[in-house]
């Protein structure tokens, strides 16, 4: 008589079956999160711990495949052996998943209740050629909040309709040169100067700073403070792009909490936000389209909340999303780019700000050269080179440098509150100019045509300037 085959038992194909559809959702997850390909293509650190998971999960359906193929081959005990430790198996996977998703999936979709106001820039222009700006912010409870805003001889007074959590008003059709102050629910009063647009002088200032890394083990609060609040003091200065990184992990709200307060307290000047690649970490995305852009209320003329054109004038700056490299420079966000910078005239000022960089010095990072990225350099450069774009500014690496290529100027910002890197080992061929051994922060101003930039420090001196003429 021959030797009947062993059999998987029920339990344990239904123990497995179950772990196995807990890590393959889960491992769906996270791969159509905003920033997961870039993460995983250039941080090896998390590369290596993110293959240890999809192993442990894969290990799984590999073990029950072994143990069916052999059904008839080894015998009941050894088995039985294998059975056990296909559960013990099964079990831990589904123990690492409901882990997961208290600790990761959770958070990424859960809010603060509460947000102090802050002043950001619309994508969108109004009739005198400034850029729209609102205030958004949410309450614990509904409630009808009261704004008054306007010039000295013109205040207007909005609010909510009904008592609500979200609030958000709208300052449109700004003119040029002019001071503007709002004052919400009667507790918080602020002023702000729009852009000159002087036809034979200045036409806008701004200062753009990247790398705070809110609620990061190795930034420092206090220097990131300091620039914040010497921006606010600068009577010049007509916006703020804050460049990415803004929080040293997008899912977790206690890092937002940090920066709405730090930002509330000690910053005047409209805010224009760019995504960078901490940002959207693990989920991060969900929190900054909630947190800045509310319930469909903004209003966008071009591209959308991630990469969009932001008009000053003749002043164009093209806010990009380019995080980590090329993973989210999707084909509609490259059709856009290039259909904007084909709509500029040559005469305007075109300037492209993103978060991760183009050609830069560095030095080997988690496996991989942060230095002249071999991606957005082959892809995205050339796009900057064919339309003459006239000035390109980044940061993710964490220092400030200046340099050129084929007639465009590349620019990164400093860093406002991240880790400082000092010295980089690898220098970029077409670098003009680097520093790398404090915080700061980056201005320009941008006449008819020629742009000053000064590089400064944290506590608002100037480290180095240099003159930008147009790229004809």
């Amino acid at each position: 008589m021959s030797q009947s085959k062993n059999k998987i038992g029920r339990g344990t194909l239904i123990l497995s079956l179950t772990s196995f559809l807990f890590f393959l959702v889960l491992a769906i997850w996270a791969f159509s999160q905003h920033g997961t390909w870039g993460l995983y293509n250039w941080n090896y650190d998390y590369r290596r711990l993110l293959n240890i998971i999809i192993g442990l999960g894969l290990l799984v359906p590999a073990v029950a495949l072994i143990l069916w193929l052999l059904r008839g081959v080894v015998s009941r005990t050894w088995f039985k052996v294998g059975s056990w430790i296909l559960n013990i198996l099964s079990v831990a996977v589904i123990v690492v998943c409901i882990g997961i998703v208290f600790y990761v999936v959770v958070p990424a979709y859960s809010l603060l209740s509460s947000t102090e106001p802050i002043l950001l820039v619309e994508p969108s222009t109004g009739v005198y050629g400034i850029p729209n700006l609102y205030v958004y912010f949410r309450t614990e409870t509904p409630t009808v909040v009261n704004v008054s805003w306007g010039t000295k001889d013109n205040l207007q007074l909005l609010n909510d309709a009904n008592p609500v959590k979200e609030h958000m008003f709208h300052f449109t059709d700004l003119q040029p040169a002019t001071e503007y102050s709002y004052v919400i629910d009667n507790r918080m009063g602020l002023t702000f100067s729009t852009p000159p647009l002087a036809k034979t002088g200045t036409l806008v200032t701004f200062a753009v700073a990247s790398d705070f890394h809110y609620g990061g083990s190795d930034a420092n609060s206090n220097e990131r403070t300091q620039i914040l609040r010497n921006i606010s003091a600068d009577p010049n200065v007509n916006l703020f792009f804050m460049n990415g990184d803004i929080v040293d992990l997008g899912m977790v709200n206690s890092y937002w909490s940090e920066f709405f307060s730090d930002v509330s307290e000690n910053m005047t000047k409209p805010v224009a936000l760019v995504l960078g690649n901490h940002d959207t970490l693990i989920g991060g995305l969900h929190h900054f389209r909630n947190y800045f852009y509310g319930a469909d209320g903004v209003r966008i003329d071009s591209g959308n909340e991630l990469y969009h054109r932001i008009d000053v004038g003749n002043v164009h700056f093209l806010v990009l999303e380019v995080l980590w490299g090329t993973e989210e420079f999707t084909p509609e966000q490259k059709k856009w780019l290039e259909d904007q910078l084909s709509s500029i005239p040559q005469e305007d000022w075109a300037i492209a700000i993103s978060h991760c960089f183009y050609y830069s010095s560095g030095d080997i990072e988690t496996g991989r050269v942060w230095a002249d990225h071999e991606d957005t350099t082959r892809l995205i450069s050339p796009l900057f080179e064919k339309y003459n774009v006239d000035l390109v500014i980044s940061g993710h690496n964490h220092h400030m440098e200046l340099l050129e290529k084929d007639g465009v100027t590349y620019v990164l910002d400093g860093v406002a509150g991240g880790g400082v890197p000092g010295s980089r080992p690898i220098k970029s061929d077409y670098s003009k100019w680097f520093y790398g051994d404090s915080w700061g922060y980056l201005e320009v101003t941008v006449k008819q045509n020629e742009a000053e930039l000064l590089f400064k420090n944290v506590d608002g001196e100037v480290i180095q300037q240099f003159t930008v003429t147009q790229n004809t």
